[in-house]
C-alpha cells in the first residue's frame, strides 16, 4: 500500500475488451486504461491474468452481474465469472460491486448517470480530464474509454464501502 488504501485493480468488461483502473486510494490513480482485442478465446482471461500478476493487487473489484440495474449479456456475465474465479485461484480477494452501490457512492456529490459519474471522475482525477467521453447520443454506441471510468467508479465504490 502506497495510498490511501488497499492497491484495488478494478476491471469492467465490455464488448471491445475492458477498461481497467489500479487504485491505491479513491484518488490516487496508479495505471488505468483500455485493453481491446478481437474476438478469441482466452484472449480476455489471459489479459485480466497478466494484469493481476503484474499489479499484484490487494483486491480485484468489479461489477455484480447478478445484482439489479445490471444489463450484460451472456458474454460478458461469462468473463466476470472466469475473472472471478482467476482471481480466487490467484490467492487474491475479488468483490463484486452492484451499480446500485457506484450511485449511492457518487449520489454524495449530485453524480447520478453514467456520464455525471464520469466527468466526477475526470474533475477528481487530473490524468483522466482529457479522456472524458462526451455525453452519448441514444444512437450512438458507447465511447469505448467508458470502461475506465466504469473500472475508476466500481473502485472508488469500493473504497466508499469499506471506509
Amino acid at each position: 500500500m502506497n495510498g490511501d488504501g488497499p492497491r484495488v485493480l478494478a476491471i469492467h468488461p465490455n464488448q471491445h475488451g475492458f477498461g481497467f483502473a489500479v487504485l491505491e486510494g479513491p484518488a490516487h490513480l496508479v495505471n488505468w486504461g483500455v485493453k481491446s482485442f478481437p474476438r478469441g478465446k482466452g484472449r480476455r482471461l489471459t489479459q485480466m491474468a497478466w494484469f493481476i500478476d503484474h499489479f499484484t493487487p490487494d483486491v480485484v473489484v468489479f461489477e455484480d452481474a447478478g445484482a439489479r440495474g445490471s444489463h450484460h449479456g451472456k458474454r460478458i456475465r461469462k468473463d466476470l465469472r472466469d475473472l472471478r474465479a482467476l482471481a480466487k485461484s490467484k490467492k487474491v480477494p475479488c468483490r463484486a460491486i452492484s451499480r446500485q452501490q457506484v450511485l449511492q457512492a457518487f449520489s454524495v456529490v449530485g453524480a447520478r448517470t453514467k456520464h455525471q459519474i464520469a466527468l466526477t471522475i475526470a474533475q477528481s482525477i487530473p490524468e483522466l480530464a482529457s479522456h472524458a467521453p462526451r455525453r452519448r447520443k441514444l444512437w450512438v454506441t458507447e465511447d469505448r474509454r467508458m470502461g475506465i471510468f466504469d473500472a475508476v467508479a466500481f473502485g472508488t465504490a469500493f473504497y466508499s464501502i469499506e471506509a
